[in-house]
């Protein structure tokens, strides 16, 4: 997402994409490409977001956000939200401290 491939609507606005073709998410158009935003940008904008609190400090995040629109559909509902978080992060601990 947004580093291997992008999403293209008919107006020429580009997302990360298909999943995230929602306003917020719009990176840039094809007809002004000196304005195009980078992945980092887009995590900005989800961390600024009361739902992504507990993400901001968090070690594992960059193993989580890996596909943002399963992040923000996971959100939704709080309890499926916790969970996900609770499942990268044992998952994420589990693989740092075998390489350890």
């Amino acid at each position: 997402m947004a580093r291997y491939s992008l999403f293209f609507d008919v107006k020429g606005n580009i997302y990360p994409c298909g999943g995230l073709a929602k306003d917020k998410f719009c990176i840039g158009n094809i007809d002004d490409l000196s304005n195009i935003s980078d992945y980092n940008y887009l995590e900005q904008i989800l961390l600024k977001e009361d739902k992504y609190a507990e993400c901001r400090n968090c070690i594992y995040r960059a193993g989580c956000w890996d596909c943002l629109n399963e992040l923000e559909n996971c959100s939704k509902i709080p309890e499926v939200f916790w969970a996900y978080c609770q499942n990268h992060k044992k998952k994420w601990k589990n693989i740092l401290e075998d390489k350890v």
